[in-house]
């Protein structure tokens, strides 16, 4: 089984095959696994913070590995879709939130939604955002 993907943002106009291989969802669980990664660490920060602790040395840790996050990202991307260097390139001079975005929607289709359900679902993401940065903007920001 196989699915189209297209990614316009980084000039894959034409959707190509993307197949359920083992390789590709191996991909995309080990992509997944990064990103937990990368929330626990923001988890532990958060905690040590509230405790009172120094968090020096978790701020550097968590500095490479947002790092790896990135390279992984790219490598997902890149093997997966099997990018051209121009294409790459682009996905390189994306901005961190959208190139993450990018690599979520084709995390998704490999995971069997379809492009309804993830549009869907990256709709809502983008709501409860919204809803959540609303609720910590500062009073006098929030009421302008």
């Amino acid at each position: 089984m196989s699915f189209k993907f297209a990614a316009k943002e980084i000039g894959l106009n034409r959707a190509t095959e993307v197949k359920y291989s083992q390789k590709n969802v191996r991909r995309m669980y080990a992509w997944q696994l990064e990103q937990a990664k990368v929330q626990d660490m923001d988890t532990q920060i958060s905690t040590a913070v509230d405790n009172g602790e120094d968090v020096d040395s978790l701020i550097r840790k968590q500095y490479q590995m947002n790092i790896d996050f990135m390279d992984h990202t790219r490598a997902f991307m890149n093997d997966v879709l099997k990018l051209t260097a121009k294409q790459l390139e682009k996905f390189d001079d994306m901005e961190v939130t959208e190139a993450t975005n990018l690599a979520v929607r084709l995390s998704m289709r490999l995971m069997g939604m379809s492009d309804k359900q993830v549009t869907a679902a990256m709709e809502a993401n983008s709501e409860d955002e919204d809803d959540t940065s609303k609720k910590s903007a500062p009073e006098s920001e929030s009421s302008n």
